[in-house]
């Protein structure tokens, strides 16, 4: 380990201060943040936690070390931490950390794709001097698609992944460059999948989430969504279309009312085939523009995506007035997601707001 006069010497600057910015779902990233922080405080450094969710933190980081940690959804950074880190102010060579958390199922790893690639793409813009990036899993909590893993395999994960958090922390901490490698074909698929993620994907999704008959109409799920994506109406949750799919509400529920509907899933996955369909009837001289195939191939899957939208809109707004119906909501109520184990990672406490007013 490095002396911290070394230390120091290697950030180019005099002072041992770390700043650990996070982002956490249900709680994998929060526990991951504190290990790092009890970490480089046992090597002598001044950490401090910032969530991003809280407009409390108000430091000046520019002259320490700063740690970045987020999930990866959809292979991409969430959305959230996304806007975050665009309006960092500029820090000119300051030191960077990234580390992408992941889900573990007990037999597969999840994989971050190009989520910590794009978030060191941001923080370079920004002027930080980026040295570490790597990935780490701890147990899954995409409930909405997955049943995440028993207890005892929690256990285990979190035993071997801490020791893996452990190690990053004093890696960091040294300054000791440390890149985790991703071939580029996967890294070019995946970026094209955290694209769509990031701008249909997650609101396709967040409109599939249902509250059963059993939901009490606490508004826990409205207070402690961490971009106002749910509102209560009619005393139960509704999704906008700004959701991250963090997965937060179903899995914090205290009746475990929130569900996956069925439905409304292949509702928001099939209205991309009316879209193709309207598309494909636009005579080619609107669209054939450019003359040159590619490019023209784009306008139409743009156009694609945005007929996709409307048709997505229409739907929902149809299906929200058929839920007022109880016999029909009963048919938008079916789910798999029923018998699913809840997830979130011990101490676990989402920071609750007030959104009865809109951002």
């Amino acid at each position: 380990m490095l002396s911290q006069e070394k230390r120091i010497a290697n950030q180019g600057g005099s002072m041992n201060e770390a700043f650990i910015h996070y982002f956490s779902g249900t709680g994998n990233t929060q526990h991951a943040a504190g290990l790092v922080k009890r970490k480089l405080e046992e090597n002598g450094y001044n950490a401090s936690l910032i969530n991003i969710e809280s407009r409390d933190n108000e430091v000046d980081y520019t002259n320490g070390l700063n740690i970045f940690m987020f999930p990866s959804y959809g292979f991409a950074p969430p959305a959230n931490m996304i806007a975050y880190l665009r309006q960092l102010k500029y820090a000119a060579n300051s030191k960077a950390a990234i580390i992408c958390v992941g889900g573990h199922s007990g037999k597969e790893i999840g994989y971050d794709g190009n989520a910590a690639y794009q978030a060191e793409r941001l923080l370079r813009k920004k002027g930080f001097d980026v040295f570490f990036r790597d990935f780490a899993a701890y147990p899954e909590n995409f409930t909405m698609i997955i049943n995440p893993p028993e207890e005892e395999t929690r256990a285990k994960i979190f035993a071997e992944t801490d020791k893996t958090l452990k190690a990053f922390a004093t890696k960091i901490g040294c300054f000791e460059k440390n890149f985790n490698k991703r071939s580029i074909i996967p890294r070019i698929i995946t970026g094209v999948v955290n694209k769509c993620f990031v701008l249909l994907g997650r609101r396709f999704l967040g409109k599939a989430y249902i509250a059963d008959s059993t939901c009490m109409a606490c508004g826990m799920c409205e207070k402690a969504c961490p971009v106002r994506a749910i509102k209560m109406t009619h005393n139960k949750p509704n999704w906008s279309w700004e959701c991250i799919q963090c997965n937060r509400c179903i899995n914090i529920c205290p009746e475990k009312s929130i569900q996956t509907s069925v439905v409304r899933l292949l509702v928001m996955v099939l209205v991309i085939v009316p879209a193709i369909l309207a598309v494909g009837l636009i005579p080619h001289q609107y669209t054939d523009i450019s003359g040159v195939g590619f490019i023209d191939a784009i306008i139409r899957i743009a156009l694609v995506f945005f007929a996709s939208l409307i048709f997505a809109f229409l739907a929902d707004r149809l299906i929200y007035l058929m839920e007022r119906v109880p016999v029909l909501r009963k048919l938008f109520e079916l789910s798999y997601t029923k018998s699913y184990r809840r997830y979130t990672a011990p101490g676990f406490k989402p920071i609750m707001k007030d959104n009865s007013r809109k951002k």
